[in-house]
């Protein structure tokens, strides 16, 4: 995600100019997790990945490992939940499940998802990561907004911001080095098929000389 695409993503969409009087349950921790921080909110990290929880180790807050479904929280823990770019790496047949927990420890969730449109390079590049991820019983699931509008319905909350976030910036050669680098290093541990990593790599090769843009975002709040 760009820069401005990244600050769009928040705007309008947090409850308060100021996060110091919220405690925010970040599931999936990363690019929202800073967000949150620089907002101001009293942050809880929940994530499965040890490796993402450790870049979080010296930002002074609680950090779970696990799934959000399994930890024994009392209701009403939190103030808002955040879901950035979480649930599409969860199972689809458990997304009901993971909004109802949300439901009962939080009074506001943030769900942003990305688009499963998308130009043709950002197509191509979403088929290979979601054969790759299926290749080893993983997932890699995008959505249409439609689905996730119904998903929170469903789950007890009210929507009270649904918005689009067009992808403008087209990702910068160098970005997609590392892009490539992170994505072979992380399949390797992963044991995903050497066929997968290597297809990727070309395609990320490619993409540095034609240029590619991420998918467009999908964004939702919904109130219980």
């Amino acid at each position: 995600m760009g820069e401005t695409e990244f600050v769009e993503c928040w705007t309008d969409v947090l409850p308060s100019d100021e996060g110091k009087d919220f405690r925010v349950i970040d599931v999936g921790v990363g690019e929202s997790t800073k967000a949150l921080l620089k907002w101001g909110a009293t942050v809880i990290g929940v994530d499965r990945d040890l490796d993402r929880l450790q870049a979080f180790e010296d930002a002074d807050i609680p950090l779970l490992r696990g799934d959000v479904t399994s930890f024994p929280f009392r209701k009403r823990l939190a103030d808002l939940i955040v879901l950035k770019e979480t649930l599409h790496e969860i199972d689809p047949a458990k997304h009901r499940e993971v909004l109802t927990v949300a439901y009962a420890l939080a009074p506001m969730v943030i769900v942003v998802e990305p688009s499963p449109e998308g130009g043709r390079m950002y197509q191509r590049y979403a088929e290979l990561w979601r054969k790759a991820m299926r290749s080893v019983g993983r997932f890699e699931e995008y959505q249409p907004l439609s689905y996730w509008k119904k998903l929170l319905k469903d789950s007890g909350f009210t929507m009270v911001t649904v918005k689009r976030i067009r992808a403008k910036e087209t990702i910068p050669p160098e970005q997609l080095e590392e892009i490539n680098r992170c994505t072979v290093e992380e399949w390797i541990n992963l044991s995903v098929k050497p066929k997968y990593i290597q297809d990727m790599h070309e395609f990320l090769e490619c993409a540095k000389k034609n240029g590619m843009k991420w998918s467009d975002l999908n964004v939702l709040k919904g109130e219980a």
